[in-house]
């Protein structure tokens, strides 16, 4: 699980290192809060998403849905 924002710098590099490494078909839950003030681009993390099989969620997310897609 991680956030789509670290300060300024965004999470995609992060992303792409667990998909370069010894488990790269680990499970990535993305999370951001972002959007809607424009700190975050859409656009950048939908193709993330596409690239690296990630599960996003806007928070504040709802923990029995995260639970659910943690357990799968």
């Amino acid at each position: 699980m991680i956030d789509w924002l670290f300060g300024v710098d965004i999470s995609a590099g992060a992303i792409r290192a667990v998909h370069e490494s010894d488990n790269p078909d680990a499970p990535i839950f993305l999370l951001t809060d972002e959007l809607t003030t424009g700190k975050a681009s859409e656009s950048e993390i939908s193709q993330t998403i596409r690239d690296y099989n990630v599960t996003c969620f806007e928070k504040p997310a709802r923990l029995g849905i995260l639970v659910a897609d943690l357990s799968k």
